[in-house]
């Protein structure tokens, strides 16, 4: 089959096998029981995740060097490997395909297929975030992490960051719920 003839059909299979090993890792997937540990006369150490995973070429994270005997999951280990081999022989990703609907409800509706509601809750939209999109972005704004950096721009009720000078990076009033403690 040439993939320059025929990329719908080389698209629903991929998007096909990829929607299969999602719901298939959801099922097999079960609580880890770690016994308690014994003891080990290997220290476990760190070392670059580069060195855990050449095709990472990352030496600034560090690693455990080893994972200890009584946590290893074999089986596990076996399917990543398999995981990350059709990654390269099947990619979930492909050029030329039609962009994604803009309408977030049309996107959700073809993404999340009768399979994938068998399985997982539906996701649910706060009440308060409907509107337009300006009023989210305004919601998220001035109830996220960084509102207390966020100062009323107009009488109208907009919002701006009025200065982002490092000396003016700090809070000016922390709400109750982002206090510590």
């Amino acid at each position: 089959m040439n993939q320059r003839t025929s990329p719908g059909m080389m698209w629903t299979i991929r998007k096909g096998f990829w929607n299969w090993l999602a719901k298939f890792k959801y099922r097999g997937n079960k609580p880890a029981h770690f016994p308690v540990p014994v003891d080990d006369p290997q220290r476990i150490g760190t070392v670059p995740l580069s060195l855990v995973t050449p095709a990472i070429p990352i030496n600034n994270i560090m690693v455990a060097d080893r994972v200890p005997s009584d946590e290893a999951q074999p089986l596990k280990k076996l399917f990543y490997g398999f995981q990350l081999l059709m990654y390269r022989l099947l990619p979930a990703m492909q050029p030329g395909l039609p962009q994604v609907d803009a309408d977030p409800f049309a996107a959700l509706h073809v993404a999340y297929t009768p399979g994938h509601r068998q399985l997982f809750p539906p996701p649910v939209r706060p009440p308060e975030l409907d509107g337009s999109d300006d009023a989210l972005l305004a919601a998220m704004a001035v109830q996220g992490p960084f509102a207390c950096y966020v100062e009323r721009a107009s009488r109208r009720g907009g919002c701006s960051a009025t200065d982002s000078s490092p000396a003016a990076l700090r809070p000016r009033s922390i709400p109750r719920w982002a206090s510590p403690g």
